[in-house]
């Protein structure tokens, strides 16, 4: 995914909740606001409408909602994800709660299933591969996606943490007040990005961010503010 800057801020608003067990699916609790709330203050009217089912992203299908006040339509999304997002925030269940992982490193296995899997793996020394052809060579069953897409993915995350050298300290005081990380350590590290922009600073300075949120399912809120600032998506909406 290219590297998406503030500029393009101002995509519409989303709406995301717990989704909870009732019968044999999941459903999410009552939702009293549509995206078009943002810019139309009249109450919402809302009412069942369909269901959203992706080939990726969330495992269980969304539930879509029709509000008669604003003539709109729209998803509701679980907890930690992001419209269109193929790999949550964090390692949660659709109820917001933390997934248990068993694993002999359960924090860095948690992170490989979030969208900072790439920088994860890359510390780690798994490179994803060059191809998909390499992959099935080697035995490698459903990679992330190839070493390129890594990249990628690595190159998103410096833009997500407000290290690129392309944004401003004001930027970097922003996402500070989002995620609860220094200032000053945003600008360090930004200034280490600048003097040494190897992909090795850039998934280090990344792993050292998501070290220092750990548990990354205590600060969604905060996270999906940062996706906002950094136009992933447009204002987040809870219930």
């Amino acid at each position: 995914m290219a590297v998406v800057l503030r500029e393009r801020v101002g995509r519409r608003p989303f709406v995301s909740a717990r989704y909870l067990i009732v019968g044999d699916r999941y459903e999410p609790e009552p939702v009293h606001v549509c995206p078009e709330s943002v810019d139309d203050p009249r109450p919402c009217r809302l009412k069942a409408k369909d269901w959203s089912d992706r080939k990726t992203g969330p495992v269980n299908p969304m539930r879509v909602l029709e509000c008669t006040t604003h003539k709109c339509c729209f998803t509701v999304y679980p907890m930690g994800y992001g419209p269109y997002e193929r790999r949550p925030d964090a390692a949660v269940a659709p109820d917001g709660s933390p997934l248990i992982v068993v694993a002999d490193d359960p924090a860095n296995e948690a992170l490989r299933g979030t969208k900072f899997g790439a920088v994860v793996d890359f510390l780690s020394g798994r490179r994803w591969p060059p191809d998909r052809e390499t992959a099935d060579e080697y035995g490698m069953p459903n990679p992330p996606g190839v070493f390129r897409t890594q990249l990628r993915h690595i190159a998103r995350c410096v833009v997500f943490f407000g290290i690129a050298i392309q944004l401003t300290d004001e930027f970097r005081f922003e996402t500070s007040l989002n995620l609860g990380i220094p200032t000053q350590r945003l600008i360090d590290s930004a200034k280490r990005v600048r003097d040494g922009p190897t992909w090795n600073t850039k998934a280090s300075e990344v792993g050292a961010f998501l070290q220092a949120l750990s548990p990354l399912h205590a600060v969604l809120h905060g996270v999906a503010q940062q996706g906002k600032a950094i136009g992933l998506w447009g204002t987040p909406l809870g219930t």
